[in-house]
Order: structure tokens, then C-alpha cells, then sequence
């Protein structure tokens, strides 16, 4: 996937850059390590920049490469393609969905190493993004970090993957203590599992 940079220049449109943002995530494949490696990217050259965090759409964006983030089952899907119904044969309790977050695979199997070995995760992209001092100015700073906490549990759990670092430099960021919702925030990044950062 090639981006055109050419439309993410400062000078461009809100509508034209929003919307090439969003042509970049319906091309890009969390699951393709050179696709990864876009978006981290994307993430320093585009997202990071004043410019862009100050656009209308910002939010809209930040939480559109949110959602490249894959849920438990689809990637449980992409480790044992055709074979997960056979893999899925070893669990018989009827009561409990295997393919869930906290169900019996999600507990039992290496998946969530995989998901943090090969990257196939997008909320790390989302809090650096968020660590410009100017997203705080924001009046869905609050409304987009938690969207980002919520799916990041929602579809992945409490994994103790590596994007917890960018979490960690968020909520350590002088700004971030500023904020009256801080013990919201907190609330949330501690259901995903981020246990390194302090209580205000």
C-alpha cells in the first residue's frame, strides 16, 4: 500500500485529508507486517503533527485506525484459518462462546502472543497520537481516549501486550494530569490491564 502523502500535506482540505486517511485504513491489513509498519509511519509523520490534531476530523480518524484493530475471533481466525473448527472441537461447554474475550481460548492459548509478536494492534498508533500536547486541547479528547480504552478491552481484553508503553507515556504526560476526568480515564486504562500507571 502506497500513501499519498501528497494529500496529507498541511496546506490540504480537512475533508480531503480525512478522507484519505480513511482510504489508507480500508486498504491497510493490521494482519501484513509492511502494512504495520505504515502505519506506525503514518502515525509519526501524519497524526503526531500540530496541524493534524487540530483538524475537525481528528477524532474521527484516531478512532477509525482504532478499529483496524481485530477482535478476538478474527484473529484466532487468521492463526488457524480452515482448521479453528477443529480446534474449536476441544471445547464442549455450550454455555460459554470459546471464541470470546476471557472465554476458554482466549485463557488457554498462545493467541494474544502472537497479536503482541506480530503487532496486530492499533491502540498503541491511537495514544501516540493523543500525546501531542494540542489533543488535550481538544473537546473530544476525553470521548476518543475512552473509545480507544473501551475497544482495546472489548476486543482484546486485558493483554499484557507492548502498545501498554504508549498508554504509560499518556497518562504521564504533564497535561493528562491536569484534566478533571483523570480518575475516568484511569478507570479504564486499568480494565485493559495497564497496571504500571499510578492513581492521581
Amino acid at each position: 500500500m502506497n500513501i499519498n502523502w501528497e494529500n496529507l500535506k498541511d496546506t490540504s482540505a480537512n475533508e480531503t485529508w480525512e478522507k484519505e486517511m480513511f482510504s489508507i485504513f480500508s486498504n491497510a491489513n493490521i494482519f501484513e507486517e509492511e502494512d504495520v509498519a505504515l502505519l506506525t509511519e503514518l502515525t509519526e509523520k501524519a497524526l503526531l503533527k500540530d496541524e493534524a490534531v487540530q483538524r475537525p476530523g481528528f477524532g474521527r480518524v484516531i478512532k477509525g485506525l482504532m478499529d483496524l484493530t481485530p477482535n478476538f475471533e478474527t484473529v484466532c481466525e487468521e492463526i488457524w484459518g480452515d482448521e479453528l473448527e477443529d480446534e474449536l472441537e476441544d471445547y464442549d461447554d455450550e454455555d460459554e462462546d470459546p471464541l470470546e474475550v476471557y472465554g476458554a481460548i482466549w485463557s488457554d492459548s498462545t493467541a494474544l502472543e502472537q497479536v503482541g509478536d506480530f503487532h496486530w494492534y492499533t491502540m498503541d498508533f491511537c495514544a501516540r497520537a493523543l500525546t501531542n500536547d494540542a489533543a488535550f486541547q481538544r473537546n473530544d479528547f476525553s470521548e476518543v481516549l475512552t473509545y480507544v480504552l473501551e475497544e482495546t478491552e472489548k476486543r482484546l481484553g486485558n493483554a499484557d501486550l507492548t502498545h501498554f508503553e504508549s498508554f504509560e507515556a499518556l497518562f504521564a504526560h504533564p497535561l493528562m494530569s491536569e484534566r478533571k476526568d483523570y480518575s475516568e480515564l484511569y478507570e479504564h486504562v486499568i480494565n485493559c490491564g495497564v497496571t504500571d500507571i499510578k492513581p492521581q
